[in-house]
């Protein structure tokens, strides 16, 4: 008998069931789609640090040393650190974009993942390791040879591989409101691979500084010159060009300028705490320390994932409370004044519509067809509803 009961009651409010039916598994839906793909996408990511083992700390300066290194090294926490030459170089094409070139003597921390190419090689002098969302902006190809521009000199690798990097998920050139790959991106190659010697000598002959000026600048950076400051001070400008064309290139890889110090912790919230140890290690001879959460690629998608980790907890709770007005409702004896009135038509009154979670205006446009007789129904049923001075909301 109660089951019998029951099923009719299911029958008679059939649209009733499904509306709940579909709002739970709407809600349930966004809650598990949402939730999903932030702890996916977090999870990924983990992996993706790991592998590449992303630097927790960023040291950086004008000139460190492998006395620099040893010394962040031996802060207690510092499971690692090693220094790299950063440079900001522009490419030689029709967009001009701008490359952040990095000059690798060692690579164990925050390694390029290769996705095409060869793996990147420390020993090759003429190769470089491109971002891979650059060179499919530039249709640039494992093989292909591009040149770049450092200080106005030019100098051209080949490239060797396509790369990601865990340090750049998200980056801009300063002038886009968002990513233009076009006109941003970054790349990797050997130390040796760095102009140095095009770099001096066009400094050289560009420079206005004479040659006592030029002696006194560069013994700062270099013992042997400041060794034979009296020696070299013999020749005029034009002398030293030639005799520094003539040189070796290998006579020039000590002068590459590190400017960044990268370093491993034992746990990720340690970086935060080691820079009055790292300022003292140093003796403040740097410029900044950044961590993860001061690195702009890291944490742009830091915030993102944490917006996306409260809109699928907020979402579904917002989705399943919300309740529209509902004129039969709020007019229980005007919703029995006429029955006869559902009976008039096959298609859904008002009432009807509330299961549909449209807003009034929405649900009734739906059915204001040419020639639809709802439309004179909807118009009577308002009458009803909605007495003079009464607002409507149809």
């Amino acid at each position: 008998m109660l089951r019998q009961k029951m099923l009719q009651d299911m029958k008679a409010n059939k649209w009733q069931f499904l509306s709940i039916l579909l709002m739970a598994f709407l809600g349930v839906y966004i809650f598990t789609g949402v939730g999903g793909e932030w702890a996916g996408v977090n999870h990924y990511r983990k992996g993706y640090y790991q592998e590449t083992n992303l630097a927790n700390g960023w040291v950086w300066g004008e000139d460190f040393s492998d006395s620099d290194v040893r010394k962040v090294e031996a802060i207690p926490g510092v499971t690692g650190a090693e220094k790299r030459c950063y440079l900001e170089v522009k490419g030689q094409d029709s967009h001009d974009p701008t490359v952040y070139l990095y000059g690798l003597k060692e690579n164990t921390i925050c390694m390029p993942k290769v996705v095409e190419g060869s793996p990147v090689d420390l020993s090759a002098k003429d190769k470089v390791w491109v971002d891979a969302r650059f060179a499919e902006a530039r249709n640039l190809k494992v093989g292909d040879s591009y040149t770049f521009l450092f200080e106005n000199v030019p100098f051209t690798l080949q490239v060797a591989g396509l790369v990601y990097s865990s340090e750049y998920q998200y980056y801009a050139n300063e002038n886009d409101l968002w990513p233009d790959y076009n006109n941003i991106g970054f790349a990797y190659c050997a130390y040796t691979a760095l102009p140095m010697q095009d770099y001096i000598v066009h400094y050289i002959e560009s420079s206005k500084k004479s040659v006592s000026e030029l002696i006194e600048e560069f013994s700062k950076e270099n013992a042997e010159i400041a060794k034979n400051a009296k020696l070299i001070s013999r020749f005029s400008k034009k002398q030293i060009v030639d005799m520094l064309k003539k040189a070796d290139p290998a006579e020039f890889v000590d002068m590459v300028p590190y400017t960044q110090i990268v370093l491993t912790t034992e746990k990720d919230s340690m970086a935060a705490d080691i820079s009055d140890q790292i300022n003292k290690a140093l003796d403040g001879n740097y410029a900044v320390y950044t961590t993860r959460a001061e690195t702009a690629g890291i944490a742009m998608m830091d915030a993102e994932m944490e917006q996306h980790k409260t809109i699928g907890a907020v979402f579904p709770i917002v989705f399943l409370l919300y309740e529209p007005y509902d004129p039969c409702a709020a007019y229980p004896d005007r919703h029995t004044e006429s029955p006869g009135l559902y009976q008039s038509t096959d298609h859904p009154t008002l009432c009807e519509l509330r299961l549909l979670a449209f807003p009034y205006r929405r649900r009734a446009g739906l059915y204001h067809r040419a020639g639809d007789p709802t439309v004179s129904v909807l118009q009577q049923y308002e009458q009803l509803l909605f007495p003079a001075g009464v607002e409507s909301r149809i």
